[in-house]
């Protein structure tokens, strides 16, 4: 059953239905009640009526006649029957009616009174069971007809609140139905399709604003995918096409091809460092990444890093100071923590200006701190956040070949790890700073 249109109009009804029902029943019941209460008052009647019209004569029992529709049994005392009809006998309690059938078939409404007949001394007046029955077919009618009567009047008054709610149920889901329609007509990528959450009824205006509020996540979402696709094959096309060049040019006019094979290597490993990212970028999405716990050696890997970007960074102006103890060792998954630090690395050789890039590393309270500084170039100090946002660069002023994902991955990589990154711009300096659990301690599974 699919209409909620169908659904609460029969929810409706039976619930009609059994309120309906209920106070049907109980008004017939209390109506029957109180109609078997008057049939015992006029049996009650009759007995007087009976007990007045009886009078001894010379020792006989004389009755002077009654309604045509009542029976009498008249016995004395021992119970032997004086007038009346055999058949008919007393219920067991004065007063209290009983049901009785008669020879013909006839059901009877039965009551019997023990006293003496009136105008005649106490003394000299036997004692006398008067039994009056009257027939129940009168009052077996009429709380028929009652019962009937209040089936009709629910069934009819059923009927009406269905045909009601369903007029009134198609007034109220056509806001519905309309919400539907427009949600139908969204386009996420077209601002203007949005829902017009204002003109919603109070109840399904929450629906609107949280459709919109999705709509407004997909675009966003729509917008990033753009870009890093677009970021994604620049960053793809700018390397295959210097690594062309270079061969090209080599093979044109052979000459040293140890330089050449550098070139190629450099190239090679740029872009190398971008398809790892966006493989990353992807895993980390979809909740494939396990990470693994080793111990590494900070030093050496930066060192080794170092080595794949030097040669860029000198050709950038940018000269290196190390500040790290002999031995730091952290306890990390090796590849997330050499991706971090690639991207640290990478980021501070392509987005800072001349100068001194400072890496500095130390324990402190547990924890390893590895801190890469270098000339803020044109990173500001409002664009820190954003920083971490995936698929936010710069603008034209940036390297086009970033799809904005490294520091994205750098904070996710150390937020698996139990670690942390932290970015800042003060004194013409942008500065990272790596937290890691120290060997012992790392606990992100």
């Amino acid at each position: 059953m699919s209409s909620l249109r169908l659904r609460a109009t029969l929810a409706a009804a039976g619930v009609a239905s059994l309120a309906m029902g209920m106070g049907g029943a109980v008004l017939c019941w209390r109506v029957e009640i109180e109609a078997r209460k008057d049939f015992a008052s006029s049996l009650a009647v009759r007995i007087e009526g009976v007990l007045r019209s009886c009078e001894w004569e010379d020792g006989e029992l004389e009755f002077h006649g009654g309604p045509s529709d009542q029976v009498i049994a008249i016995r004395d005392a021992e119970g032997r029957l004086l007038l009346g009809e055999p058949w008919l006998r007393a219920p067991a309690t004065d007063g209290r009616m009983a049901l009785a059938t008669a020879p013909s078939g006839l059901r009877v409404g039965v009551a019997a009174r023990s006293d003496r007949p009136v105008g005649h001394p106490g003394d000299a007046s036997p004692m006398l069971v008067i039994t009056v029955g009257m027939p129940t077919a009168p009052l077996d009618s009429h709380v028929a007809t009652l019962r009937w009567t209040v089936i009709l009047v629910c069934t009819t008054t059923i009927a009406l609140v269905a045909g009601a709610l369903t007029v009134v149920l198609r007034q109220v889901l056509a806001a519905s139905e309309g919400l539907a329609e427009s949600v139908a007509r969204i386009d996420p990528r077209r601002p203007e399709t949005r829902i017009p959450a204002d003109g919603l009824p109070d109840d399904l205006r929450p629906i609107g604003l949280r459709v919109n509020e999705l709509c407004e996540r997909l675009e966003r979402a729509y917008g990033l995918a753009t870009t890093v696709h677009a970021a994604a094959a620049h960053e793809l096309r700018t390397p295959l096409a210097g690594l062309r060049a270079t061969l090209e040019v080599e093979m044109a006019a052979p000459r040293d091809a140890t330089g050449t094979l550098a070139i190629c290597h450099g190239i090679v490993m740029r872009m190398q460092q971008r398809v790892a990212n966006l493989l990353l970028a992807a895993r980390l999405d979809c909740g494939a990444f396990s990470p693994r716990r080793e111990e590494v050696d900070v030093l050496g890997l930066l060192q080794r890093l170092w080595g794949e970007c030097g040669g860029q960074a000198a050709s950038r102006g940018l000269t290196v100071t190390w500040d790290l103890p002999s031995e730091l060792i952290v306890e990390a998954d090796p590849e997330a923590l050499r991706m971090i630090l690639a991207n640290l690395l990478d980021n501070a050789v392509a987005h800072g200006g001349p100068g001194t890039l400072v890496i500095a590393g130390r324990e402190q309270d547990g924890r390893i701190q590895i801190t890469i500084s270098n000339p803020a170039g044109s990173t500001l100090a409002a664009d820190v956040e954003r920083l971490f946002s995936a698929g936010w660069r710069r603008g034209s002023g940036d390297d086009p070949r970033h799809a904005g994902l490294g520091m994205t991955i750098c904070r996710e990589l150390a937020g698996i790890m139990d670690g942390t990154v932290l970015a800042q711009v003060a004194d013409g300096r942008f500065t990272v700073e790596l937290t890691l659990p120290e060997p012992g301690s790392f606990s992100y599974w």
